[in-house]
């Protein structure tokens, strides 16, 4: 990792307890709703309620659907009873249905009936989505009106809803060669979530090389966490975060060469020979091919583990504006111009707009603070928007905002803090 030019400034050190700014207003609000949301989730069980939609009582489900957003539960919901009507009595399908999806449409009632009768069966596989959000996979099914997408859109959107409950959730029985290899307890450590990189390292590799004042900034943070045992890095993570944080500099090619090597060593393993780290590591290396736009590399990787990317999300994963576009407007949809991809929270949070938020020159702190007073609606804004808020504070030069905001929540601090004598305004 680089080494700060400048010490980091604590100009915090007196910040009030209690927000004043509206920026911090807003920014405690979002984190109280992502808190809430994490809490409530956990008593009601609702992913193993998800997860198990064809043992669990109606009662039990009904309970944890309660817990999700408004305009996320509908198309959950869905994907829940054409799994499980067949299991409960006619008048357990009948509160569920008066409960939770009201008034559907006549291809949605259609379907609906067809998995009250239990003749509805629950597909193998489902089509690849770009979509991470449940609303917005319904919203496109709902949108082209064929009845076959708009059931399996209902499973999607219990998956969708299963990843965002848990980032290591995997669909798989299994995670890779020589399991029986592993130690009691090994498994979680090596289990892979979506992403793999901590969400602030976008703010190094992703903003025009013009702040690197702030980047430095970054950058000791995550050196200072490492040391104080806040949180701890493999040396594959640390191959993988500097490969994404140097991609577009001088140094760039040298590391994704080296990320390449890495990638041939493994595949070039005899499969028999392999361990089960092997495998979590050629899953790691082949995200990040993809993330840094080295598609056929990446390809490589998933077909030496036997599977598919897009269905293990790799297509999710927060990619540069230049390289990856195409799959981005496809995301966005037809139609959308100026700053329509921050209106709908589903799209603001995805992480293929992440690179939106850190490129677009007209950017504001004022879009942010609409989306983040709506975060009742939809928590996600918080863990997935908080480091693009901090980062936007600190462009804006509102000091005395970004200060109360790291008081709030230092485990969330990005480390842009810095004194007013020394501030960025780019």
């Amino acid at each position: 990792m680089l080494t700060p030019k400048k010490p980091l400034f604590d100009s915090c050190a007196m910040a009030r307890p209690n927000p004043i700014t509206q920026h911090a207003v807003v920014y405690q609000h979002a984190l109280q709703q992502w808190k809430d949301f994490q809490t409530q989730s956990t008593a009601v069980e609702l992913s193993e309620c998800l997860s198990n939609p064809e043992t669990t009582a109606p009662s039990k489900m009904a309970a944890a659907l309660r817990v999700l957003p408004s305009l996320e539960r509908y198309p959950v919901a869905f994907g829940v009873f054409l799994s499980a009507a067949r299991h409960w009595s006619p008048l357990e399908q009948t509160l569920f249905l008066g409960e939770f999806l009201p008034g559907p449409s006549v291809v949605e009632s259609h379907i609906l009936k067809t998995a009250a009768r239990g003749r509805w069966i629950v597909p193998e596989k489902l089509p690849v989505t770009l979509d991470e959000f449940p609303r917005r996979i319904w919203q496109r099914a709902v949108a082209s009106g064929f009845s076959a997408r708009i059931a399996k859109a209902g499973h999607q959107a219990v998956l969708a809803m299963l990843r965002l409950l848990d980032p290591y959730y995997q669909e798989r029985s299994d995670i890779g060669p020589n399991r029986s290899q592993l130690s009691i307890g090994e498994e979680i450590e090596v289990r892979v979530p979506p992403g793999d990189l901590p969400e602030v390292i976008d703010l190094l590799a992703l903003p025009p090389s013009v702040f690197a004042e702030m980047k430095d900034r970054v950058i000791e943070k995550i050196q200072e966490d490492i040391s104080t045992g806040r949180f701890s890095l493999t040396d594959g993570q640390m191959e993988a975060i500097n490969a994404w944080t140097f991609a577009r500099t001088a140094d760039g090619p040298d590391h994704i060469t080296r990320i390449i090597n890495q990638a041939s060593s493994i595949l070039g393993k005899p499969l028999e020979g392999q361990t089960v780290h092997d495998s979590h590591h050629t899953r790691r290396l082949g995200r990040l091919l993809f993330r840094l736009g080295l598609r056929h590399k990446s390809m490589c990787c998933a077909k030496a583990l036997g599977i598919s990317p897009w269905e293990e999300g790799w297509q999710l994963q927060a990619v540069t504006h230049d390289v990856h576009s195409r799959i981005r407007k496809l995301c966005l949809g037809q139609g959308m111009t100026g700053f329509d991809w921050w209106c709908d929270p589903g799209l603001a949070c995805a992480a293929m707009t992440v690179p939106l938020w850190l490129t677009e020159r007209d950017v504001t702190v004022s879009l942010l603070v609409r989306l983040f007073q709506n975060a009742n609606e939809f928590p996600w804004i918080f863990p997935r928007l908080y480091h693009i808020f901090q980062w936007h504070l600190a462009c804006a030069g509102k000091q005395a905002s970004l200060c109360e905001v790291e008081a709030i929540s230092p485990e969330f601090s990005v480390g842009l803090s810095q004194s007013p004598s020394t501030s960025t305004h780019p």
